[in-house]
């Protein structure tokens, strides 16, 4: 399984999907993450990708729906920013900040987030 992600290897190990299937799907991706992707066509239910995604990288899963917009932190990134990354700063401490993020293996967001807020990211 080599050129995989370690999320999509533990995708085929959990035989959530095939190797061949998830070639393809890598593949396809237009811009989209793996993890995005899958949840957008319904291959894999959100609360299993949730489930996986949790375990996999090590973080808590964060309910959004009990986030008030009142308190996410509106001087870290901008609107265009959040929707191209999928995130949502939750709260700006001196040298980093919380941040939810749809994809923890989306290196490519994270970089942007990154270079965008000048700290260094606690994901969600």
């Amino acid at each position: 399984m080599k050129n995989l992600s370690p999320f999509a290897k533990v995708l085929i190990e959990h035989e959530l999907i095939d190797k061949q299937s998830m070639i393809e799907i890598i593949n396809s991706l237009n811009g989209d993450s793996l993890l995005c992707h899958l949840a957008k066509n319904n291959i894999v239910t959100t609360e299993r990708l949730t489930l996986l995604a949790s375990e996999i990288f090590g973080l808590p899963i964060l309910d959004l729906s009990q986030i008030s917009t009142s308190q996410i932190p509106d001087d870290c990134l901008n609107i265009e920013i959040i929707n191209q990354t999928k995130s949502i700063p939750i709260k700006r401490h001196h040298t980093y900040v919380d941040i939810a993020v749809a994809d923890p293996g989306d290196s490519a967001a994270l970089d942007t987030i990154k270079f965008q807020i000048s700290r260094h990211l606690c994901p969600t």
